[in-house]
């Protein structure tokens, strides 16, 4: 168990879509967070609707958003300037049976997350949020 308000940053990537309970988790990284200490987040979501209410969940966290941006073109390109050397390395270490799972957890050109960045349909946020310093 991690102690209340002992750590200061709180990492989470390409995470959050995932979690059961997004308010659950933002509760405890509240929690554990120092004051003053940080929640750095990056994450995609299927439309700008479920970003939007993600971004809600996060403004009621009791966290102070000091910073976010929409990086949708930036993962986009990032995607397809790697794409290459992505699928030569799965190709080589994969068995070949399992290589499209592979390929669409890695997001290579044609994959469902690539084509809905693409499309416009999905969308991909960084936020920065602070824990509030603590009051005397």
């Amino acid at each position: 168990m991690v102690l209340d308000n002992s750590i200061d940053v709180v990492l989470a990537v390409e995470s959050s879509h995932a979690l059961g309970n997004v308010k659950k988790f933002l509760s405890e990284v509240l929690r554990v967070l120092k004051p003053g200490g940080h929640l750095l987040l990056t994450d995609l979501r299927d439309s700008l609707e479920e970003m939007e209410s993600f971004r809600e969940e996060l403004m009621a966290s009791g966290l102070l958003m000091i910073n976010h941006e929409d990086i949708t073109v930036n993962v986009l390109s990032a995607i397809e300037s790697d794409d290459a050397a992505k699928r030569k390395t799965i190709e080589s270490l994969v068995p070949k049976s399992y290589q499209k799972v592979f390929f669409e957890v890695a997001a290579v050109v044609g994959s469902r997350v690539h084509q809905s960045l693409r499309d416009g349909s999905g969308v991909y946020h960084r936020y920065v949020l602070q824990k509030p310093e603590a009051r005397l």
